[in-house]
């Protein structure tokens, strides 16, 4: 049997060194009286992902699915000040495009219902956008600095399936399990975002993984 897997999650991410860097800007200008606000940090927010799998059954009638996924998720920072005379402010915008293998294992029923073990294996593209302005409404400056990094992650995941027809309607909870990296200026990448002389600035994308799913399936049989 063959399934096509649609699925929308909301996700949390640690971001440390990400929050780290937002930290330094804003006490940098409360060292000269001027009090810029954390607007947002990092939230958790939506992500989506599109999966093909194929299918078997096991000998306790239990299906088993390995396919391939795809998918996209992205959260930021934004801090600022204004008053009469302008305004300054600094953001931060990251998003992931991924791709990796899936496999998804029945192992119990609850009458129709089924509970699974999903493990996913995950290469992700990350981008990192700084942008640092400041001016008043006549003229407004923009520094932009852009950076990125390719790394590796592992999500499991326990997940309750309702059959609906052939299809099924899955709710997931998991953990996206992803070493730090490093992220460098897009196209250069000796040039290392850094938090300090000794140590480079890295994405943290680990946090819970939040899922709602809908598989389609093709030539299953009950």
């Amino acid at each position: 049997m063959v399934g096509l897997r649609f699925k929308i999650g909301y996700d949390s991410f640690e971001m440390n060194d990400m929050k780290k860097i937002q930290r330094d800007y804003v006490q940098y200008f409360s060292y000269h009286d001027i009090s810029v606000k954390t607007i947002t940090s990092f939230p958790p927010y939506f992500g989506y992902s599109v999966g093909l799998l194929y299918g078997i059954k096991k000998p306790d009638g239990l299906p088993i699915f390995w396919g391939i996924t795809a998918g996209f998720n992205s959260t930021g920072s934004r801090a600022n000040y204004g008053d009469y005379s302008g305004t300054i402010g600094f953001d931060q915008t990251v998003t992931a495009t991924y791709a990796g293998l899936t496999n998804e294992t029945t192992v119990s029923s609850i009458g129709k219902m089924h509970i699974s073990i999903d493990i996913n294996a995950l290469v992700l593209q990350s981008h990192l956008t700084m942008t640092e302005r400041s001016g008043n409404e006549e003229h407004m400056e923009e520094e932009t600095y852009r950076f990125e990094s390719v790394s590796f992650g592992f999500q499991p995941d326990v997940a309750l399936n309702i059959p609906i027809g052939i299809n099924f309607l899955k709710f997931s909870l998991g953990y996206l399990i992803y070493p730090p990296k490093s992220v460098h200026l897009k196209g250069h990448k000796k040039a290392t975002l850094r938090l300090d002389e000794d140590e480079d600035a890295t994405l943290g994308w680990s946090g819970l993984r939040i899922g709602v799913s809908y598989t389609l399936l093709y030539n299953y049989k009950k």
